[in-house]
């Protein structure tokens, strides 16, 4: 891997930055670098720093916006108009930003395992109004829109796989657990959770597994919360399953209302906390029912 990394670099020509993590929280990792540049050129972006353009780099996901399991990657440079706006530096410089983003997204994709990643590939309206070459010395390349996009989806498809990157209107979805599939196998616990509900408790069928997953919500794969009323058992019907599994905190639990027939064993319903994922689903493995 490290060989083909630099093979890339000789080939298309780029370099990886020194970036650094700014700060993070269960839903946000936001990362920053700098790079040198003429004092022109830095005045022109309107840089916090004399000679330098500083970029950050955020993946981030919003309830309201995202479906579980999908982050979204922004990258700009700090004094920009708005983010996608174009530097307008040439094109080493373009592909050296965009693959050390590249490197940061691997690196919470790893910690986060997260599952789809979205990547804006063009800009809106003020985008396409930006790309008129600036009167400066040393501004030398500014990617069209179009074009931008196009180089983005290239660089994707080149580095998590074409048949991973699909387009969704103005941006691309990579799919990560077949891209980077080492990183989720064995650690995908919405994948153990959904297929031991579907086999021990949803055993009437009357709900796919897909219907199942919609009751999924959260940050990621191994902090989540899942609540359905899907469920539905041969012999005692509609189920309202809740099960919290948030790593970070070693909180795990699970909570049962029966909606139609009650079991002897469980008159109240269930209602139990875990010390671990493992326990958990060994817990509904063995149900009374």
């Amino acid at each position: 891997m490290k060989y083909i990394k630099l093979f890339e670099q000789y080939l298309f020509e780029y370099e990886i930055f020194d970036y650094k993590i700014r700060s993070h929280t269960d839903n946000e990792w936001r990362y920053e670098f700098t790079v040198d540049v003429d004092p022109e050129i830095a005045a022109a972006i309107n840089s916090p720093y004399p000679d330098k353009l500083l970029y950050t780099c955020s993946v981030w996901h919003d309830r309201n916006k995202h479906s579980f399991g999908m982050y979204e990657a922004e990258f700009g440079v700090k004094g920009q108009e708005h983010p996608g706006a174009e530097v307008g530096l040439d094109i080493k410089h373009f592909n050296s930003v965009l693959y050390t983003c590249g490197e940061i997204i691997d690196d919470v994709v790893e910690q986060q395992l997260i599952a789809t990643l979205r990547v804006q590939g063009a800009g809106g309206e003020k985008d396409n109004i930006s790309h008129q070459l600036m009167n400066i010395p040393g501004l030398m390349f500014q990617a069209i829109p179009n074009v931008r996009a196009k180089i983005y989806k290239r660089w994707a498809e080149r580095r998590y796989g074409k048949s991973n990157v699909k387009s969704a209107g103005s941006f691309m979805d990579i799919d990560m657990k077949s891209a980077r599939p080492k990183l989720f196998k064995g650690h995908d616990k919405t994948k153990d959770l959904i297929d031991v509900i579907d086999k021990y408790m949803n055993t009437d069928n009357v709900y796919d597994r897909k219907e199942l997953e919609r009751g999924l919500s959260g940050y990621g794969i191994a902090n989540f919360d899942f609540s359905s009323d899907a469920v539905m058992h041969k012999e005692y019907g509609t189920l309202y399953v809740e099960v919290t599994v948030h790593d970070k905190a070693k909180d795990y639990s699970m909570s049962v209302d029966f909606y139609d027939n009650i079991p002897d064993e469980y008159p109240d319903g269930i209602t139990e906390y875990f010390k671990s994922f493992n326990q958990l689903i060994n817990y509904i493995k063995n149900l009374k029912f």
